[in-house]
């Protein structure tokens, strides 16, 4: 999400960052860049796109409907 609106280079920078650190260290940064973007776990992982029930509040299994079948972004 951050790459899509501007953030290219930061996140970049921080995976760099990360590359000589252990996969655990390298999730964490990871998470934690994420989470500062306003991005949560539960937006994008495979159980939480397979729920069905509408809630106006987490609608991020839409959007990877719509990106995946409009915009191509896969």
């Amino acid at each position: 999400m951050g790459v899509q609106y501007g953030k290219r280079t930061e996140l970049c920078t921080t995976i760099m960052a990360t590359a000589n650190q252990t996969l655990p260290e390298q999730l964490t940064a990871m998470y934690n860049y994420g989470v500062g973007k306003g991005v949560s776990y539960d937006q994008y992982y495979s159980v939480a796109l397979q729920n069905t029930t509408i809630n106006v509040d987490h609608n991020m299994r839409q959007w990877t409907w719509q990106y995946c079948t409009e915009f191509g972004f896969f």
